[in-house]
């Protein structure tokens, strides 16, 4: 029994030291003496490749990727001079042709990562994505007609590529929905300026109009008649105003104008009532104090919305 035991752990041992020694020197031979500059050449490009994704970090916008496939690119086109220029018995052109349009394809590949990873936010991700798979698969085709040699390349089984393909979609819907959100934001502040303007033009001072109204240069039936214009013009400019669609990124110049409209509301209401108060007394400026309060107050909330307004367009590029 003893015997068996220390057998087997014999035999393992040499079957260990085959696989260690001397199966990686058979399949060495295997390619013929008159390839061993393509062998080189083979090494050089299958580190090139490795170097590429061979980081921790599969964040797109990290620096360090971009410039690994700029030197993989330079490393790859210097194997690219050198294979037109090695010397094999014509037999091997078909190999030698393969392996050229295998390293065209796989240069064409990274050239292409580079215009992404320096365009994350390009609008034509997709496509270049789509360029990507078909430089990924010419090359994948062409290598693998160079037997005995292997080229590692990436293909849609491997788990660095599949994670840079992820990757770029997960950064095409990122930029679709900035895109989303900014022509929502563009089409919210054209309408939007659209109401502030309108607001312009009904935001009058009533104080010159009372002066005149005091001295008798103007009648309280145009003053009432003016009054009522401009709160008809501020009811429909609210019901614009409730009606509008608002963007988060808009909800903070969205409150603040509706403040403006509160305040001048308050404002008309104001001056309404202190010109019924001043004709049952008489046209004297104290009575008109209430009013006047109440303009400061729609100037400051125009002021306060308007850095508000300035605010949102500085943030979102408008």
């Amino acid at each position: 029994m003893k015997k068996n035991i220390i057998l087997n752990l014999a035999l393992s041992a040499l079957l260990i030291t085959f696989i260690v020694t001397l199966f990686p020197m058979i399949t060495k031979n295997k390619i013929p003496k008159e390839l061993a500059p393509v062998s080189t050449l083979i090494d050089d490009i299958n580190l090139s490749n490795k170097y590429v994704f061979d980081v921790s970090d599969n964040d797109l916008s990290n620096p360090e990727i971009s410039m690994r496939v700029l030197s993989a690119i330079d490393d790859l086109n210097a194997v690219k001079d050198k294979i037109s220029s090695v010397d094999v018995p014509e037999k091997y052109s078909d190999l030698i042709s393969n392996l050229s349009s295998g390293i065209n394809s796989n240069i064409l590949f990274y050239r292409q990562f580079s215009a992404i990873l320096n365009n994350l936010k390009g609008k034509d991700l997709g496509e270049s994505k789509e360029n990507l798979i078909n430089y990924e698969k010419a090359a994948c085709e062409s290598y693998s007609k160079i037997s005995p040699f292997k080229v590692y390349f990436f293909n849609g089984s491997n788990e660095k590529l599949s994670s840079l393909y992820s990757s770029i979609d997960s950064i095409r819907m990122s930029n679709r929905n900035e895109q989303i959100k900014e022509e929502a934001n563009k089409t919210f502040i054209m309408s939007f300026e659209k109401i502030t303007t309108d607001f312009s033009s009904i935001n009058k001072d009533f104080s010159p109009y009372i002066e005149k109204w005091r001295n008798s240069n103007y009648s309280y039936n145009s003053l009432i008649t003016d009054l009522d214009k401009c709160q008809t013009s501020l009811d429909n400019l609210s019901r614009n105003i409730y009606a509008l669609s608002i963007p988060s990124e808009a909800s903070q110049i969205y409150e603040d104008f509706k403040q403006v409209i509160a305040s001048y509301r308050d404002y008309l209401n104001a001056v309404q009532l202190d010109l019924s108060k001043s004709t049952l007394n008489s046209k004297e400026e104290k009575f008109f104090e209430n009013s006047s309060s109440k303009r400061e107050a729609v100037d400051s909330a125009v002021e306060k919305f308007q850095q508000s307004l300035d605010d949102y367009k500085d943030n979102l590029n408008l």
